[in-house]
């Protein structure tokens, strides 16, 4: 989490948002939601472990800002090459 945290961090820090991050990163926070789904059902008490859930938490905002600031790849506009 502390890898995956840091360099989507970085990117924001950095403004270094790439193409395709929206969608990748709107991808990747679902998978987190699983993560803590699969992680609970192994739990006796049904409840993700209190640290990864906080992890997760603060990577999803991370994510949901790259969201935010990126648009969707389908908002782009093809690229017209001028004919020489």
């Amino acid at each position: 989490m502390e890898v995956a945290r840091t360099f989507y961090g970085l990117m924001l820090r950095r403004d270094l948002i790439y193409l395709g991050g929206h969608e990748r990163c709107d991808e990747d926070r679902q998978l987190l939601g699983e993560l803590l789904e699969r992680d609970a059902e192994k739990s006796p008490d049904k409840k993700p472990d209190a640290r990864l859930e906080r992890d997760v938490k603060a990577l999803e905002a991370v994510l949901e800002e790259i969201v935010r600031r990126t648009p969707p790849m389908r908002n782009f506009e093809p690229l017209e090459i001028p004919k020489h």
